[in-house]
Formats: C-alpha cells, structure tokens, sequence
C-alpha cells in the first residue's frame, strides 16, 4: 500500500524508533553485502519496477531524501560531512504541504 502511494502521487515515510543497537539500520537498509536488502532498497526496487511498468502511460518525477533525528536534529543522510551541513527543518508550504527545508546560513 505504501508504494502504491508513492507512485500515484503521495508523500509517503517510513520511520524506524529504537535504542541504539536495536536494528533501525539493519531493517532499514540491510546488510553491507546487499544480501538482506532492508525495506528502503526493496520499495525503492518497488517503485521504480511500478514506475517502468507503466512509463508508456505515465511520465514519473521522484525525489527522495533521507534524514535522521538525533537530538532533535534533523541530518541529512546523504551529505558527506555532517559538521558542514545546513540545518535542516520541515516546513508546510503554500499547499498545505510537507517539504524539508534546507537553510543556507551553516550549522
């Protein structure tokens, strides 16, 4: 359902809460062999496979992010360097939205 979603147009989230060394990362992303792909590399196979599926009756944009919370700090999970990375926040826009917000003043 959470895929079907995504694909007809819907933000979706997976969030994942624990104690450190409970398994967030292993369920999230799987192991470092790619042996047991964890929920986020299989729906984005999902996805993609939904998308390919039906590209000759629909035209697709996707954007992703990933972050972490951690001490009421949102990280940017695709940034290279956490020291230099802008805060990041999540804003409503004009629509009533959900959108994360990158401020251009560095941590």
């Amino acid at each position: 359902m959470l895929i079907q979603s995504a694909v007809d147009g819907y933000n979706v989230c997976i969030f994942a809460y624990g104690q450190t060394g409970s398994g967030k990362t292993f369920t999230m992303i799987g192991d470092s062999t790619g042996n047991f792909p964890g929920i986020a590399p299989r729906a984005f196979d999902e996805i993609f496979d939904l998308l390919d599926a039906n590209k000759k009756k629909f035209s697709y944009s996707v954007s992703v992010y990933m972050v972490e919370l951690y001490n009421d700090q949102l990280i940017d999970l695709y940034e290279a360097s956490h020291k230099n990375a802008p805060k990041l926040d999540i804003k409503k826009d004009k629509k009533g939205e959900l959108k994360l917000h990158t401020y251009l003043s560095y941590i």
